[in-house]
């Protein structure tokens, strides 16, 4: 049976879309499976995200899914994602604070022999994506850190996916996966001026 243990950074609150979301991917999983729920809340993304594989490693998972409490994912997620019986596969998706929706992660420009349907990326980002555990044994730690060099600034999800490729693994992108899940951002609402009272402002 496999053992997937679904981890989550968060701070003190998290989205109800998200928690709805979660109650629906864990209620409707068919595969048979023992399912860890485990959550960190920390300011420090990088060290909660090491604390999390910590902790999840100590139950002996066959898997870590990653999920960020701003995201939402379809029922199916956790199902579609093993069935790849790949090391590393996951999702990508929009920045929300990027007024022009660029994705999250740079795909390769070697695609050869990338199974259909997917794409082979240098990184993704860490809100839905499925990694086997024995990639956080063989990859040093730690796993995830942010780098502030000049030049060379990352983020904690792209360090990380970045000593798993040297490690030799792939980071696989599901194609249809993508298209499905959503990152929660947030908007300012605010009404526009009549014609009439613009004019009399000015």
């Amino acid at each position: 049976m496999t053992h997937v243990a679904i981890v989550i950074p968060s701070g003190d609150l998290v989205h109800a879309d998200f928690a709805l979301s979660l109650a629906a991917v864990v209620r409707c999983s068919r595969t048979p499976k023992i399912i860890d729920i485990m959550n960190e809340r920390t300011s420090n993304l990088a060290r909660g995200r090491n604390n999390l594989v910590r902790r999840a490693l100590d139950r002996k998972p066959d898997y870590l899914l990653w999920l960020d409490s701003d995201m939402t994912f379809p029922v199916d997620t956790i199902d579609r994602l093993l069935a790849h019986k790949l090391p590393i596969v996951g999702a990508t998706y929009r920045r929300r604070n990027d007024p022009k929706g660029s994705v999250i992660g740079p795909m390769l420009k070697d695609q050869a022999g990338v199974p259909e349907d997917m794409t082979a990326m240098a990184y993704l980002g860490m809100g839905c994506v499925l990694v086997a555990a024995e990639v956080f044994v063989k990859v040093p730690q730690p796993w995830f850190n942010f780098d502030e060099t000049p030049g060379q600034e990352c983020g904690e999800d792209s360090w990380f996916f970045k000593r798993a490729r040297e490690a030799g693994y792939q980071v696989l992108c599901d194609d249809w996966l993508t298209t499905q899940v959503g990152h929660i951002g947030c908007v300012t609402h605010r009404i526009e001026p009549m014609p009439e009272a613009t004019a009399r402002a000015a």
